[in-house]
């Protein structure tokens, strides 16, 4: 191989290497992005569980009350 040719390559190699650095930068802010919904998705369904027990609760006081003031269909 021609020194011209192989200092093609090498160019070719390090313009390679450079873009590969670039994308797991990249990547590496992707998966940091990634984490941080996540966590956030967990917070959402830790206050859903939440509002549902209160629902719960909710409904069940509203039910004895409906039963004491005679108010439910029988």
């Amino acid at each position: 191989m021609t020194d011209e040719a192989t200092n093609l390559v090498f160019e070719q190699l390090r313009a390679i290497r450079g873009t590969l650095a670039q994308h797991t930068e990249e990547f590496s802010f992707v998966k940091a992005r990634l984490g941080s919904i996540e966590h956030q998705l967990v917070g959402v369904h830790a206050d859903s569980a939440t509002v549902n027990a209160q629902l719960e609760s909710i409904k069940k006081r509203l039910d004895r009350i409906e039963k004491r003031l005679d108010l439910t269909d029988a």
